[in-house]
């Protein structure tokens, strides 16, 4: 008996044949069907769990791996992995974070073994980003430090920081930041607006002195629409008075990159300027100064004082009685005088008087009308300012404005509740024409009609004062007047002979060099004599 059999037997069906031979040589035989299956999966070996780090910066990372390795009791066909074609070995590129990797080994007979492992990408700590400092200064065209101006920040990093004193400002950005930055400020409307800018616009309007400095015309533009014109006076002279609170088309401020150079200064409007300055990507500190502008304030005075000079407007006034039953307040001008402008302030008491109005048709003043005026009842403030750059000289009594009241009590009179404001609640008071830009206005009272009320000796003004004074008095015609100055004990220090004039006198003294300390002046006529105090200081 023999057969065919191998030692081994592979995996399937193999075939054995069984032969049995006789004495006779006979041979019988069968076959046999022997059928090996491969039940068993192989013996799979993952390499270690594998992590690295990469910079901050950067979302992926090469990594390394061991290859994984198998055993099968008949023959591993193939090692397989779930992330590359690499087979057995993993190494690539990973993305930051965790990643599960799948080792699969398969023999022949379909039969699989895996593993597992874990691949981990971590990015270095991201680094403090550098800073940089955005900075600035903010002054006039005058040279003056503008503060508190709103420094508005858009962008990367939007924020709201403010000028200092020194019209500096300075904040933080972080490297590779885009911001825009618009400096503004929009308050003061008055501040440096006065009846000297709208003189020196009218000028400019009639040919007279052209303004040609670009910030000068900017600032004279008062509604913002490239043109100067009669209508910038009439906003000028509106807010002025109060009758209105902001310009049009325009805030009470214009800041422009101070490196901004116009093409053309006499020019301005015809170019767009940079209000706003861009910064990308910002890899370095950044410095933007800015030129303020003071809308209305064509003379450059914003945030600075105005310069009076010692002389006094005089205005005068009487009380008459209206047709209509009505109290009149006439102003008039006190003497033969130049008037190109004026700004001023009433206080009256709302208790005794009730305002009805301004009454204009006497006047001797060109282009006036009510924008002129301001009434605000609640305060008891009449507020009135003018302009005229070709204004005649007035003659002495020339008229100006009435006001009209009506009286709580009919025996009251005008002059003994109200008053003119030096100091008014939104500008000081001045008067100016083409020699004396800011003078003081003073007013004194007189008798009805132009008849004054005789002889009537006024203090001086100013008093105390150093070196001039002026002495103000009234005759009720005209004649020779002696007046005499005397010191503390009654020497006479000195005596000059005046050609008096009907009505409001003022004549000037020169005492430079005097003895300073109490003084005494005396005026004397053929009919009167009056005498006060005086005090001439260091």
């Amino acid at each position: 008996v023999s057969n065919d059999a191998p030692a081994t037997f592979p995996v399937g069906i193999t075939e054995v044949t069984h032969t049995v031979t006789t004495e006779d040589s006979t041979q019988l035989s069968c076959v046999q069907q022997i059928t090996v299956e491969d039940n068993e999966a192989p013996v799979i070996t993952c390499p270690e769990d594998a992590s690295i780090e990469i910079p901050w910066d950067e979302i992926e990372g090469e990594v390394s791996i061991d290859a994984a390795t198998a055993t099968d009791n008949c023959e591993v066909l193939s090692i397989e992995n779930d992330h590359n074609a690499g087979g057995a070995d993993a190494s690539g590129t990973y993305q930051v974070g965790t990643t599960q990797v799948t080792f699969t080994a398969s023999d022949a007979s379909g039969n699989t073994g895996s593993c597992e492992i874990t691949v981990t990408v971590e990015q270095e700590e991201e680094p403090e980003p550098d800073q940089f400092t955005v900075s600035g200064q903010i002054i006039s065209w005058f040279d003056v430090a503008v503060e508190n101006v709103e420094v508005e920040v858009s962008g990367d990093e939007p924020g709201l920081y403010f000028s200092d004193s020194s019209g500096e400002y300075e904040f933080e950005v972080t490297e590779g930041s885009s911001i825009s930055i618009f400096p503004m400020k929009d308050n003061d409307l008055l501040n440096g607006v006065s009846v000297t800018d709208a003189v020196l616009i009218q000028q400019h309007i009639l040919g007279i002195t052209l303004l040609t400095n670009p910030y000068q015309l900017i600032a004279a533009d008062l509604d913002n629409n490239g043109i100067i014109s009669t209508f910038d006076l009439v906003v000028m002279i509106n807010a002025i008075v109060g009758n209105i609170t902001e310009f049009p088309n325009n805030s009470s401020w214009r800041n422009i990159k101070a490196d901004f150079d116009f093409p053309n200064p006499q020019d301005p409007f015809s170019v767009s300027w940079p209000e706003t300055e861009v910064l990308s990507n910002i890899s370095e500190d950044k410095h933007t100064d800015w030129v303020a502008i003071k809308i209305g304030d064509v003379n450059g005075d914003a945030l600075g004082n105005l310069r009076m000079l010692p002389d006094n407007y005089v205005l005068e006034a009487m009380e008459r009685r209206g047709n209509d039953g009505l109290s009149e307040m006439v102003v008039r001008a006190a003497n033969s005088e130049e008037l190109q402008g004026y700004q001023i302030e009433f206080s009256y008491d709302a208790s005794a008087l009730t305002f009805q109005g301004v009454e204009m048709a006497g006047s001797h003043l060109g282009n006036l009308s009510a924008d002129n005026f301001h009434h605000d009842e609640r305060e008891g403030v009449i507020r009135a300012a003018w302009v005229d750059a070709f204004q005649p000289e007035l003659p002495t009594g020339s008229e100006l404005f009435r006001f009209l009241f009506s009286k709580a009590d009919e025996r009251a009179k005008i002059m003994d509740h109200i008053e003119l404001v030096q100091e008014g609640s939104k500008w000081r008071g001045y008067a100016l024409n083409a020699s004396q830009p800011g003078m003081n206005v003073e007013l004194i009272w007189i008798d009805p009609a132009g008849l004054n009320r005789g002889f009537v000796l006024h203090q001086n003004r100013p008093n105390p004062f150093r070196g001039n004074t002026i002495i103000p008095f009234e005759l009720p015609r005209d004649m020779e007047v002696e007046l005499t100055i005397l010191d503390g004990t009654g020497r006479v220090i000195r005596t000059e002979e005046i050609d008096g004039r009907a009505g409001l006198n003022h004549h000037t003294v020169d005492l430079e060099g005097s003895p300073t300390g109490l003084l005494y002046y005396q005026i004397n006529t053929v009919e009167w004599s009056g005498m006060k105090k005086m005090l001439l200081v260091d």
